[in-house]
């Protein structure tokens, strides 16, 4: 299976600011979505934190430019 993804966004900020936003998973809680089926806002992503490997029960801090 090949799954491509392509997109646009403008972003008006430096690189190092563009990636610590890509790194700050923890700031991925709380993401809305409209629900047209039920007629409102619902959550979409109740809880994130970045992982220090592939178990779950071990989280981390939000990845940063140093680590």
């Amino acid at each position: 299976m090949l799954v491509a993804l392509a997109g646009r966004f403008s972003y008006r900020g430096s690189v190092d600011g563009l990636l610590a936003r890509f790194g700050a998973i923890s700031a991925l809680a709380g993401i809305q979505y409209w629900s047209v089926t039920e007629g409102g806002w619902r959550t979409l992503i109740t809880h994130a934190t970045a992982l220090d490997g592939p178990d779950a029960t071990r989280p981390r801090a939000d990845f940063t430019l140093a680590r």
